[in-house]
């Protein structure tokens, strides 16, 4: 692990979110609340069971469960991990759409490889470990910590956050839009100073 290992940022809590950078969660908050209303019906004895079996099978598109890793998830996160961006973007659609914090990238996988590529090529080494996720049948939210190894062998943790809308359509799911949080103020600024150049 280097010299040391340096923790920073939240635990294992949520990355600190400017508000003006998500205010999609918001709204689409409220529409997934809305969407679970919809499928409730009346508690009462009789229908108690009917109601268990109608929530699971009846799943709002962006209601989310929280269990394991979708295995999709874990080897797209072993291709970056092990730094082949180009397998890792070929989970994204052809039109998607990359957000990395406040950056936008160009659409599409080239727009996110380009940008993925460049920032993970600085550092010889990193982990990501994901800690709890939720899982719908079009979305996925995840988090836990990334592990930088800097250039002076110092290893760098920090809290990420990742937000994933999924096309299901063709067998297969791509990202058709996604969302990539890191506390990068852990980081030297050398390391972050050339990101706007690969965004939108």
């Amino acid at each position: 692990m280097g010299r040391g290992t340096r923790r920073t940022g939240a635990s294992l809590g949520l990355p600190p979110i400017p508000s003006e950078g998500l205010s999609f969660l918001t709204v689409e908050h409220r529409q997934t609340q809305e969407e679970n209303r919809a499928h409730r019906t009346p508690r009462n004895l009789a229908g108690s069971a009917r109601h268990k079996t109608e929530t699971s099978t009846h799943m709002a598109p962006n209601a989310l469960v929280k269990g394991k890793t979708p295995d999709w998830v874990a080897d797209m996160f072993k291709k970056v991990d092990g730094k082949d961006i180009p397998g890792a973007s070929a989970y994204f659609a052809d039109d998607a759409d990359f957000y990395f914090g406040h950056y936008h990238t160009k659409p599409g996988p080239q727009g996110a490889l380009q940008f993925m590529g460049f920032f993970d090529s600085q550092f010889s080494e990193y982990h990501h470990l994901i800690d709890e996720v939720w899982a719908g049948p079009e979305l996925v939210e995840f988090g836990g910590r990334v592990q930088f190894r800097i250039d002076d062998g110092t290893v760098v943790e920090t809290p990420f956050w990742n937000r994933f809308f999924v096309d299901n359509s063709s067998g297969k799911p791509k990202i058709t839009k996604a969302y990539a949080l890191v506390d990068l103020s852990s980081l030297p600024a050398k390391y972050t100073i050339q990101l706007p150049k690969y965004a939108r």
